[in-house]
């Protein structure tokens, strides 16, 4: 079975545990949705409970609860699992977000720092934006504002983007190291976010 990039290997499991089958998933935080797919799934009766657990070299990493949304013979979805839980599957890719940020430079003996705006950020990539000029191939340090109030992240600029509009340069870059507390803080603020925006709908 082809299995894309974003999938994940993992288990199919009742939600008292049992073990149904062996595949692939994938996570969606904006829906609250995570998707199983293998070569035979077993058929689940609608809004029933069920757990994906995902594996990593025959052990289980990570586990997901939900309600049965859709069941098929090649595919599972399971709907209203825990946003932290998602998240961190989610941040493992571009997440958009608007978070204000300091840009580091050293040079010799001294920091100086920029002003920018963090627009897309994963555990492994950060894109920005910046009235400052950075050379590609740079290696930057960056502090992330209110509400997150995260350092100690450092990057290496991939490559400016010029967007021709007032005055600022995109900058996509790869992140050489992202303290863990920090990654558990963006984890809890993408998750919060999306639940603060799922309360604002129902109002």
């Amino acid at each position: 079975m082809y299995v894309p990039r974003e999938y994940f290997p993992a288990i199919l499991k009742t939600d008292d545990g049992r073990y149904l089958a062996e595949g692939h998933a994938r996570g969606f935080l904006t829906q609250r949705t995570l998707e199983f797919r293998g070569d035979f799934v077993p058929l689940l009766k609608y809004r029933t409970r069920a757990r994906v657990v995902r594996m990593q070299k025959g052990y289980e990493l990570q586990k997901f609860e939900g309600i049965v949304y859709l069941s098929s013979p090649a595919m599972l979805r399971l709907v209203e699992v825990n946003p932290w839980e998602l998240a961190e599957v989610a941040l493992e890719t571009l997440q958009d977000v608007s978070l204000p940020a300091t840009i580091i430079q050293r040079e010799a003996a001294r920091e100086r720092g920029g002003a920018a705006e963090v627009y897309s950020i994963s555990y492994d990539k950060l894109r920005f934006t910046s009235s400052e000029e950075y050379a590609e191939g740079e290696q930057l340090g960056v502090r992330l504002g209110p509400p997150l109030d995260l350092g100690g992240i450092e990057i290496r600029v991939l490559e400016r983007i010029a967007f021709g509009q007032h005055g600022r340069t995109g900058y996509r870059c790869d992140i050489l190291f992202f303290p863990e507390e920090g990654k558990r803080k963006l984890t809890e603020y993408m998750a919060s976010q999306k639940q603060a925006e799922e309360g604002a709908g129902e109002k």
